[in-house]
């Protein structure tokens, strides 16, 4: 019997990631897929094709209950790429852009032919995923994380479930708790739209200072250390403290990322810049501008200066 183990992460690329350590760990890529909100166009680099809504009722079949559903013969098929390998993106009306890869294409296309009630909460919970998980899932992937899913038998999936917190999965009950603290309701609605940029943006410094304001948060003396460290280099940028204070704040969250465990920031610096030009960048900033801050926060955890 499978079992679908699933997980959020912060970026696309830390997704693929993982799907990358399942496949060299003997799991089939086809059942392996990520889901994430494509806000702005922001994972076009990755995305193979994309999916007009008039080619979305070729891909229905009505099954023996009655409902439309996308047809898995046709994405078993070249079209979707039936060794889950393709990144597609398409449009969920009401909803948003979303990119996605794997088994799910086939229930996401359903969805935006409106054939999946509940949304991608419908989808997870086709899947066989508790209904208070699917809702946490598909509430992150609308605020811009991506979801990783894999469908393992009985006695592979504890070895999925490890991988993939292995490589730094979210922890879902305590972002669950934040968006609690900020008025959501613990219910998914499939018809709110996904975050955008700015949201997203918005979203991980407001986690970072609830985090910080919390008991496994960033200390006192860190923050310390953070200000003198601007005072020291940014104090003439013509930026207040507030700029650059989540770019020290991720850099630290990378010293407790097992992806970067052990190795030193020479080693890591290409593929931390990477992530943070995936999640930061803009029109006012670049890697130049913040990657002393970010250098910094990474430092004041490995306590390689002070």
């Amino acid at each position: 019997m499978a079992k679908t183990i699933a997980g959020l992460y912060d970026s696309f690329q830390d997704a693929r990631e993982v799907q990358t350590a399942l496949v060299n760990a003997g799991f089939d890529r086809k059942d392996i897929s990520i889901l994430a909100a494509n806000a702005d166009n922001r994972y076009k680099d990755f995305v193979d094709r994309n999916i007009d809504e008039s080619e979305y009722d070729k891909y229905y079949v009505t099954d023996d209950d009655g409902r439309n559903r996308a047809a898995e013969g046709a994405t078993a098929g070249g079209v979707l790429g039936g060794a889950g390998g393709l990144v597609l993106a398409l449009l969920v009306p009401g909803a948003g852009p979303f990119t996605v890869t794997g088994w799910l294409a086939a229930s996401l296309i359903g969805l935006a032919g409106g054939a999946i009630t509940g949304g991608i909460l419908g989808a997870l919970a086709d899947a066989g995923i508790d209904d208070a998980d699917a809702t946490v899932y598909s509430e992150g992937v609308r605020r811009g994380y991506s979801l990783i899913t894999v469908k393992a038998d009985d006695n592979r999936a504890a070895q999925a479930a490890r991988i993939m917190n292995d490589h730094g999965a979210i922890n879902t009950d305590e972002r669950a708790d934040y968006w609690e603290s900020q008025g959501w309701e613990r219910s998914y609605d499939a018809d709110a739209p996904v975050y955008n940029l700015e949201q997203i943006e918005a979203e991980r410094t407001g986690y970072q200072s609830y985090n910080t304001n919390g008991s496994d948060g960033v200390s006192t003396t860190d923050d310390d250390y953070y200000r003198n460290h601007y005072t020291n280099n940014y104090a003439n940028s013509g930026r207040d403290y507030n700029y650059y204070d989540p770019h020290y704040r991720y850099g630290y969250g990378l010293a407790s990322n097992p992806t970067y465990a052990g190795r030193d920031w020479n080693m890591i610096e290409s593929d931390v810049r990477r992530d943070w030009e995936t999640r930061y960048r803009d029109n006012d900033s670049t890697w130049d501008d913040v990657k002393d801050a970010v250098r910094s926060g990474w430092y004041s955890v490995k306590n390689a200066v002070r």
